[in-house]
């Protein structure tokens, strides 16, 4: 929670935060992107956290065109996350195996590329687009069949169509926050990576806590 005692998650469907009970405080991964963010933009174009401005760098930001409809409190830093198993086809692709390990397994990994060529790359494509992939959602459910096209064949996670502010959950995971602890599993060596404003740290363990608030930007213990 922040140090006003809140946690919240971006909802697209009502374009606003909502406020989350301590019971979902802690989050299962397999994680595909995790970002903790005092910034809007890595890179001029670059847009992960399109509402992780402060209210006082909105401001000057409106009298150049642009608007931020919910500013960072200083108090508090946004984190971005992605997680596969959000997607109806991946969550349905994983249940329908046999395997104790399916994260490990080949079919896995041919999950991870379909979503990378399909999910990912819309993602990706809109977060160079002012920030707008945190609108998107999943279809409410998943068709698991598959097509051909162009002597190829597609599988349900790569043909899954994402929507705009849809039925379904959110694709990107948007939380306010005043600090977060990051366990990374212990035979994943690249787990072992965080992002903080772009600066990517090694660690066994990862613990970010706001510390002290200004007008326009916050301190922050790593």
């Amino acid at each position: 929670p922040s140090s006003a005692g809140t946690l919240s998650v971006y909802d697209p469907t009502t374009d606003g935060f909502q406020t989350l009970s301590e019971e979902k405080a802690t989050l299962e991964g397999p994680f595909l992107y995790l970002a903790a963010l005092t910034t809007d933009r890595l890179e001029p174009t670059f847009v992960p956290g399109p509402f992780s401005v402060t209210a006082a760098l909105s401001r000057a930001e409106s009298s150049s065109g642009s608007t931020n409809p919910h500013p960072r409190p200083p108090s508090s830093l946004d984190i971005v996350a992605i997680r596969p198993l959000r997607s109806p086809a991946v969550s349905s692709s994983a249940a329908s195996s046999s395997s104790p390990s399916w994260a490990t397994s080949d079919a896995a990994q041919d999950v991870r590329l379909q979503f990378a060529l399909g999910a990912l790359t819309k993602i990706t494509q809109l977060m160079y687009d002012n920030g707008k992939h945190v609108y998107l959602t999943y279809p409410a459910s998943s068709d698991a069949s598959s097509s051909t096209e162009g002597g190829k064949s597609k599988t349900a996670v790569q043909e899954e169509v994402l929507e705009e502010r849809g039925s379904g959950v959110a694709v990107v995971e948007y939380f306010r926050c005043g600090g977060y602890e990051w366990q990374p599993a212990a035979d994943d060596a690249q787990a072992k990576l965080t992002c903080i404003d772009g600066t990517v740290l090694r660690a066994s363990k990862t613990e970010v806590e706001v510390l002290r608030d200004w007008a326009d930007k916050v301190g922050v213990w790593r």
